[in-house]
């Protein structure tokens, strides 16, 4: 089994090693290759016999799937003759993304994963490779090994905003076939979540115009200005009422005082259940100074626990701790001179985002903040 493996990582010089944490739901590549070598003996030998197999019309399952693929892939280094490395070439290999495609789709999740890496490696759309690792970020259930590698997959992948809207919807129906067709368990965590937001809208219009500058998008700004105003006698912060864009819902913020010394910090949110970027919207919020009404912070508030969101928003290129801890990322700092007693000081001005995530309430916070904060030093 060993030199199989090995010849393999040799032949598609696959990403930092092949096992991955096992469980019962994604099981590690030597769980599903184990009783094909058992069966048939060597690479060739167990590519010979699945292609005989598939020839012949015989139904496939995930791992027949996702071997037939392993195996394909499969070329020894070229050497001196040029008939021995032509004899040698994998007949298949342009299959090999379609295989790994279909073992996912038939229960074998870790398929999902190298259709994602052999689409992108054999030169395929991005926006496939987007679409089978976002697929296998559903249906790695439990195995964070594999939960970790397809979100690296995921933020690896640069696809436009267009795109990855077409591809999530895609994924969306191709999520909850597999669940209704019982190839993954309704009892997942995705299999949950794709039945529960089986009629959700998409909330597109959260798209951030720079998810690494915490840019909100513009339908943000309307949703958040239109559930608050002023009450123009006592100056304070009261609720309206708005729609939820794309939606005839309407939603009235609410308003919260999240600070017991400091009363005039306002945090007002609005509720708003839909879909995004794979992820179940609640809502979103706005924090502000009401004197100054000084920015304070700003966000989205989800269904998911701080670790999905936090790989999820990783994976969308969101400046994030995994666990959710606060994240400075300091983007610029202009140091700017200045004399003071006659003494040479020194000014930075510093431009970057701070972040984090937090869980209250039965809700996940999402705050993202850019910050312009002004020292003062010798």
């Amino acid at each position: 089994m060993k030199s199989l493996v090995f010849a393999l990582a040799i032949a598609t010089t696959a990403l930092g090693g092949i096992g991955l944490s096992s469980t019962a739901d994604a099981r590690d590549w030597d769980t599903i290759m184990d009783p094909y070598t058992a069966k048939y003996g060597d690479w060739k030998k167990i590519r010979k016999a699945l292609r005989k197999r598939q020839k012949a019309g015989e139904t496939f399952n995930g791992d027949d799937w996702f071997v037939l693929a392993a195996m394909c892939a499969i070329e020894p280094p070229e050497g001196p003759s040029r008939i021995l490395n032509f004899t040698q070439r994998s007949p298949c290999k342009k299959d090999v993304p379609d295989y790994f495609a279909r073992a996912g789709m038939n229960g074998t999740p870790l398929g999902f994963y190298w259709a994602a890496y052999y689409t992108r490696k054999y030169g395929g759309s991005d926006a496939d490779a987007w679409r089978y690792a976002e697929l296998g970020s559903r249906f790695a259930d439990g195995d964070m090994g594999l939960t970790d590698r397809m979100f690296e997959m995921l933020g690896s992948i640069r696809i436009g905003q267009a795109d990855m809207q077409q591809q999530q919807g895609q994924v969306d129906t191709l999520a909850r076939r597999l669940v209704a067709d019982g190839i993954y368990p309704a009892s997942s965590t995705a299999g949950q979540a794709t039945l529960a937001n089986a009629d959700l809208p998409s909330f597109g219009w959260l798209d951030f115009k720079n998810p690494r500058r915490c840019q909100f998008s513009d339908g943000w700004q309307r949703f958040m200005e239109g559930s608050y105003s002023f009450d123009p006698k006592s100056y304070l912060t009261v609720p309206a009422t708005t729609t939820v864009p794309g939606t005839q819902t309407r939603t009235t913020g609410r308003i919260v005082r999240p600070e017991k010394e400091w009363e005039s910090v306002v945090r007002v949110e609005a509720d708003a259940r839909g879909r995004w970027n794979g992820l179940t919207v609640l809502g979103a919020f706005t924090t502000f100074v009401e004197e100054s009404h000084g920015v304070w912070g700003d966000g989205i508030r989800f269904a998911e626990p701080v670790d999905v969101v936090a790989r999820r928003l990783t994976a969308l290129g969101f400046v994030v701790n995994p666990d959710g801890s606060e994240r400075r990322q300091v983007d610029k700092v202009e140091k700017i001179p200045y004399m003071e007693g006659g003494v040479r000081k020194v000014a930075e001005n510093i431009d970057g985002v701070i972040t984090r995530i937090e869980r209250h309430d039965g809700a996940t916070y999402f705050f993202c903040d850019e910050i312009f904060e002004a020292s003062y030093g010798a």
